[in-house]
């Protein structure tokens, strides 16, 4: 056992045969993978992932949990519980039963996570259809699943006992509202349930010791998007000094004093090693070259209000379960805020965290708030600075166990690659000077700086646009977008749709009808789009059994609408219409960051209002809009 990966890596399990599989399962309704995603399996069967797949999912899992504050035994408990549900492949599906992707949730489980899931993750978790499937989705589902599985045996145990971890296991198994039938008699534990969570609790302390008693070095290496190494860049990491034997150390927890490790990128980029436990919070910042003066400069308002945190007394007499009912929250989210693992002993006198909106139900951001930014600048002699002048970047990274390469693009251990949209020419630029060149007036004074936002805004495509229908979007489109990116400051975008064939439509349609909703469709599309989908609901609308009787309806219906003229969609339309007026989507999953996204919405919003040759569809206006639609007039 020489680390984390070689201990948890799964074999490809048993594959069912074909009379064992049910037509309600995934494997009958979703037999292909999808080829087009980076983290996928090779097959429908368990642990059939290779192996920089399942590395790069145990790395996934562990950051994600790492930023909801989890203990490092639950994040064991969460890595045992994949492997033996799916073996860390994402496109796992059973025979048997609706059980599918890494957490393996049924029909019903992901019905529940639709609806449950902003309370306790702090948004809505969409897991329908092929969803499921999808890597990133499914590494939150397996925590959706321990933090709702947590809060009904918080209310009978504590982790302290054995049989909190067990019970743990046997709701994810059995169901997460099972533990009231087992506890009156009415309902017995499964033989599965009981054999696998044995499996787990028995492992428990190996994963964790793996997890919390080494020390990782982690290096940061910066570059453009061609590779292009970026030496000679001021960066400053921010950590926690002090290990903790329960917890990952999280830098944006104040109460405990923060270690700052400032150099330069040698030739090649890198930075010198940062050591810490994994699990850990590195928050890695990169200084403007000109910092000093920068930092200097008048800024715009400060909109990263500090928020004052709201606290709670501990009183003689209360109890958690109490606190956290007067106060609106979870047990559960109230524990986990404030790293409470028994939930029957307060101390009097302590003060406690209230969750609320703005902490986004305890997750810790990878961004960093202006607050933070300021004290990494305090540590270098700069009071009340200028942050967002003088720091080209800074985000929050969770370091990942020793032998950990899925953060960077050749594949190094424990190597963090971040590549910017600086052009290779603006690095040879910036090469010739040396870094923490000051610029001051002949009386001492700073001079007036700007911001450096020397970027190419960078335009992929999806990978399922052949290279013809991409030669379709023409520079002129291409050059439009481009300036609305820099004006907006958004780096790089993925087009997901052009010119569509009628099997492509009636695809995008069906696809929306199921994740949208079918009045979403009704609303959003005009009288020949309508007719498109009553046409789907009179052969059976979003009934899975009718799959290929619905989409038959709907391409007759389409073909029929075309040949009298009638657009379903400018989409799709003839090559000779569509290099008249180009007519693409965007996708929505540019930032995760809800501020980046309002602003190139608002950025398209407006280039429209001022612009008649171009139309825009918004879909934070339009529920049954998808992605960002841009339609240009050539």
């Amino acid at each position: 056992m020489s680390d984390l990966y070689e201990y948890l890596n799964a074999k490809k399990g048993k594959a069912y045969f074909d009379d064992q599989i049910k037509p309600f399962s995934l494997i009958s309704l979703y037999p292909d993978i999808d080829t087009s995603r980076k983290l996928r399996g090779n097959s429908r069967t368990t642990g059939d992932a290779d192996k920089d797949v399942q590395d790069a999912i145990i790395d996934m899992i562990i950051t994600i949990a790492v930023r909801y504050g989890l203990s490092y035994k639950e994040i064991s408990y969460i890595l045992l519980t994949t492997k033996v549900e799916s073996g860390f492949n994402p496109d796992a599906a059973a025979g048997t039963t609706s059980a599918a992707g890494l957490a393996q949730g049924t029909v019903g489980f992901i019905k529940d996570a639709l609806t449950q899931s902003e309370d306790i993750l702090g948004f809505q978790l969409d897991l329908r259809n092929e969803e499921v499937f999808e890597a990133e989705k499914g590494c939150y589902a397996v925590i959706y699943s321990f933090l709702l599985n947590k809060s009904k045996v918080m209310e009978s145990y504590t982790s302290d006992q054995s049989e909190y971890w067990e019970w743990l296991y046997l709701l994810h198994h059995d169901g997460a509202y099972s533990l009231g039938k087992y506890l009156d008699g009415t309902r017995e534990k499964s033989s599965d349930g009981k054999k696998w969570a044995l499996y787990i609790t028995k492992r428990l302390s190996a994963v964790e010791g793996l997890l919390k008693n080494t020390e990782v070095n982690t290096k940061f290496k910066l570059s453009t998007g061609n590779n292009t190494a970026f030496k000679n860049k001021n960066y400053i990491a921010a950590i926690s000094p002090f290990p903790s034997s329960t917890c990952p150390n999280l830098v944006s927890d104040y109460e405990k004093s923060l270690v700052f490790i400032k150099g330069v990128t040698d030739a090649n980029g890198m930075t010198e090693s940062v050591n810490a436990i994994a699990g850990s919070e590195i928050v890695f910042t990169i200084l403007a070259d000109n910092y000093k003066d920068l930092a200097k400069a008048t800024g715009g308002k400060d909109t990263d209000e500090k928020h004052k945190t709201l606290t709670y007394t501990v009183k003689k007499g209360d109890t958690l379960s109490a606190i956290a009912k007067s106060h609106g929250v979870s047990v559960e989210k109230l524990a986990r805020v404030n790293k409470i693992h028994n939930v029957n002993m307060l101390r009097v006198g302590a003060k406690l965290k209230m969750p609320d909106g703005n902490q986004n139900h305890g997750y810790v951001s990878r961004y960093v708030s202006e607050q933070t930014k300021k004290e990494i600048l305090k540590n270098v002699g700069i009071e009340n600075a200028n942050a967002k002048a003088a720091i080209e970047y800074s985000r929050s990274h969770v370091v990942l166990p020793k032998g950990s390469k899925s953060a960077d693009s050749e594949k190094k251990s424990n190597v963090i690659h971040i590549k910017t949209t600086t052009t290779d020419k603006s690095v040879a630029r910036r090469s010739k000077s040396d870094p923490e060149k000051h610029q001051t007036t002949s009386d001492g004074k700073a001079k007036n700086v700007s911001v450096d936002k020397d970027f190419e805004p960078v335009v992929d495509f999806s990978k399922d646009i052949p290279l013809s229908l991409k030669n379709l979007v023409t520079n002129h489109s291409l050059d439009i977008i481009k300036g609305i990116m820099k004006s907006s400051g958004v780096h790089k975008i993925m087009i997901t749709s052009t010119l569509r064939s009628v099997e492509k439509q009636v695809n995008a349609m069906y696809g929306n009808m199921q994740s949208k909703g079918i009045d979403s469709q009704l609303a959003y599309y005009a009288k020949a789009g309508r007719e498109v989908i009553k046409a789907a609901i009179d052969a059976g609308g979003n009934d899975h059994g009718k799959t290929a009787a619905v989409k038959a309806a709907m391409t007759e219906k389409v073909i029929q609408l075309q040949s009298e003229g009638r657009l379903v969609s400018r989409h799709c339309v003839s090559e000779e219409m569509y290099a008249e007026r180009n007519v693409f989507d965007i996708s929505k999953n540019l930032s995760s960051k809800r501020s980046v996204l309002l602003a190139f919405d608002k950025a398209l919003t407006e280039y429209a209002a001022n612009n008649d040759g171009f139309k825009y569809i918004s879909p934070f206006l339009h529920s049954g809009e998808p992605a960002f639609h841009v339609e240009i007039v050539q």
